[in-house]
C-alpha cells in the first residue's frame, strides 16, 4: 500500500499478590453509639457518640450492640502473567492498530490450585472519510478457558461542523470477568460459583467540542448512557449474576493554555443512576429504583499545571458530592456526605531515566470517607523516584 508505515510493540508483565485474612475469635458483643442526622428518608452519620452525653440539637442518638464472630484463617495467593504484541499500520487516510494478548491467572484458594487462560486479538481502524468526517471502528475477540468466547465491538465518529467545532459520538460493549475467588472459593461463608457470567457494560455517548482563541481554549459538553447487566452480587454463602443498573448523565470539560508553561483545566459531571434489577427489590438501600451505591450525582475536578522545562508542578481539587452508601446493620445510615480533596504535586526530570516526585493530598485535612465507615487519610505527603528505561 502506497504511503504505508508499520510500527510494532511487545510487552510482558507479571504480578503476584498474597492475602491473609485472620479474624478474632468470639469477641464482643460491644456497645457502640453514634449521632446521626435525619433529613426525610436520608440519614447522615455525624460521628461516634458517648451515650451519656447530651444529644446536640437536630441530631439523633443511635445505639447498637455488635460482635466479632469466629472465622478460620484464610490464605489466598494469586498471580497474573501476561504477554502482548501490538502493531500499527498507517495508510493513506488513517491507520490500523492490531494485536494479540495472552493472560494467565493462577491462585491457591481454599487449599486448591486453580487457574484460567485468556487469549485475545484486537483490531482498531481509524479513517478520515473526508476533511470533515472521521470514523473509528474496533473489535476485540476474547477466548477464555472459563467463559468461552466474548466479542467486544466499539465504534466512534467525529464530524467537523465548522472551523474548530466538532460533533462526536461513540458506542461500545465491555466485559469484566469474575475473580478466581468468586469462582472457586470453598469456605463455609464464601462458596464460589463456577457458573458466574462476566459482567457486561453497554455504553453510548455523544458530545460537542469547540476550540476557541486559536486553540488556546477547548470546551466540550457531552451526554452518556451506560447499562450494566449480570452484575455479580454476594448472596450468602455464594455469588450470583442477579443485578442490573444504569447510569445516565451530562459531562462538561474545559482546558485552557494560559501561557507557554501554564495550563488550567476543569470538569463537572451530573449523573443519575438507578438499580433496575435486584436480589432485594424492596430494599431501601439496594432495591429497584434506588441509586447505585457510592456513585455521586455531582462530581468535578479543577487543576492548574505549570511545566517549565524539566519541572512539572500541579495543584487542584477533586470534588465529590453526597451519594447513596448504606450502613444498614449498625447505625442505619443511608447517605455519605460529599468531600473535597485538595492536592499539590511536583516532579523534576533529571534525565531520560530518572524523575523524582512528591505529592501532598487532603491539604485541607478534611475528615471524610470515600466508602462509608472507612475514613480517608488525613493530610499526607509522599514521594518517590520514577525510573524509566
Amino acid at each position: 500500500m502506497r504511503g504505508a508505515h508499520y510500527v510494532q510493540h511487545f510487552s510482558f508483565g507479571y504480578h503476584r499478590s498474597n492475602d491473609l485474612f485472620l479474624e478474632p475469635v468470639g469477641q464482643g458483643p460491644y456497645d457502640v453509639a453514634a449521632w446521626v442526622r435525619n433529613a426525610g428518608n436520608r440519614v447522615y452519620f455525624e460521628g461516634l457518640a458517648n451515650p451519656a452525653a447530651p444529644v446536640p440539637a437536630g441530631l439523633t442518638l443511635v445505639t447498637n450492640s455488635i460482635g466479632i464472630y469466629q472465622s478460620d484463617p484464610y490464605l489466598s495467593l494469586s498471580s497474573r502473567t501476561d504477554f502482548g504484541y501490538q502493531g500499527t499500520l498507517t495508510h493513506t487516510g488513517g491507520a490500523a492498530v492490531f494485536g494479540y494478548q495472552y493472560e494467565r491467572q493462577d491462585a491457591d484458594i481454599s487449599g486448591s490450585t486453580v487457574g484460567r487462560e485468556n487469549h485475545s486479538a484486537f483490531l482498531d481502524e481509524q479513517y478520515a472519510v473526508s476533511r470533515r468526517l472521521f470514523l473509528t471502528g474496533g473489535i476485540r475477540y476474547e477466548q477464555n478457558s472459563a467463559f468461552h468466547t466474548k466479542i467486544a465491538p466499539r465504534g466512534a465518529a467525529s464530524y467537523r461542523i465548522a472551523d474548530s467545532t466538532y460533533l462526536r459520538a461513540s458506542a461500545g460493549i465491555g466485559f469484566v470477568e469474575p475473580s478466581l475467588l468468586q469462582n472457586y472459593s470453598r469456605e463455609s461463608y464464601a462458596v464460589g460459583n463456577p457458573a458466574l457470567r462476566p459482567e457486561k457494560t453497554t455504553s453510548y455517548d455523544a458530545g460537542l467540542m469547540r476550540e476557541w482563541f486559536g486553540r488556546r481554549l477547548t470546551t466540550e459538553a457531552s451526554v452518556f448512557s451506560n447499562s450494566f447487566q449480570d452484575l455479580i452480587v454476594y448472596v450468602y454463602p455464594t455469588w450470583q449474576n442477579i443485578e442490573a443498573s444504569r447510569a445516565r448523565g451530562v459531562e462538561l470539560t474545559a482546558r485552557m493554555k494560559i501561557a507557554r508553561w501554564l495550563t488550567a483545566s476543569g470538569g463537572y459531571t451530573r449523573m443519575w443512576t438507578r438499580i433496575t434489577s435486584s436480589n432485594t427489590p424492596d430494599s431501601i438501600f439496594y432495591g429497584v429504583g434506588e441509586e447505585i451505591a457510592r456513585q455521586p450525582g455531582n462530581a468535578g475536578t479543577v487543576s492548574v499545571a505549570l511545566a517549565p522545562r524539566r519541572w512539572t508542578l500541579q495543584a487542584g481539587a477533586i470534588l465529590v458530592g453526597e451519594r447513596q452508601d448504606p450502613d444498614a446493620y449498625v447505625f442505619g445510615v443511608t447517605r455519605n456526605r460529599g468531600y473535597q480533596n485538595v492536592y499539590a504535586a511536583g516532579s523534576y526530570r533529571i534525565d531520560k531515566h530518572l524523575t523524582p516526585f512528591v505529592r501532598a493530598a487532603n491539604l485541607l485535612n478534611q475528615n471524610y470517607s470515600e466508602v462509608l465507615g472507612y475514613p480517608a487519610l488525613s493530610r499526607n505527603v509522599y514521594g518517590g523516584l520514577r525510573v524509566e528505561w
